[in-house]
């Protein structure tokens, strides 16, 4: 007798993750369908929600930016000069030098 091929009773899987068999298995799974498109639908409309306010806010933000920018006489963010940072340390140790801020504490 000659074994059967694995192939062969190996699950194949379709597009549609349950292939109902019957009516009443399809009416559940329509079921179960319809209750996740109502729940996927309400997700995105509280994205959608989300989405606006944030919107709304990010227009506060940039209105206020502006004023700002008018209050310290800025024209346009592109044009202004990067702040001025001042090195209290040098830059470059040398070996054996304890760099500042890396004291070791008394024992």
């Amino acid at each position: 007798m000659r074994p059967s091929p694995k192939h062969a009773t190996m699950r194949r899987f379709t597009v549609a993750s349950r292939v109902s068999r019957d009516k009443p298995e399809a009416a559940a799974e329509l079921v179960r369908l319809e209750y996740e498109r109502q729940r996927l639908s309400r997700t995105i409309a509280a994205f959608d929600a989300r989405r606006a306010a944030a919107h709304e806010e990010l227009a506060a933000v940039e209105s206020r930016i502006g004023w700002v920018h008018g209050l310290l006489g800025i024209k346009d963010i592109a044009t202004a000069a990067p702040p001025v940072v001042e090195r209290t340390a040098p830059a470059v140790t040398r070996p054996g030098q304890a760099r500042p801020g890396l004291a070791r504490r008394p024992r």
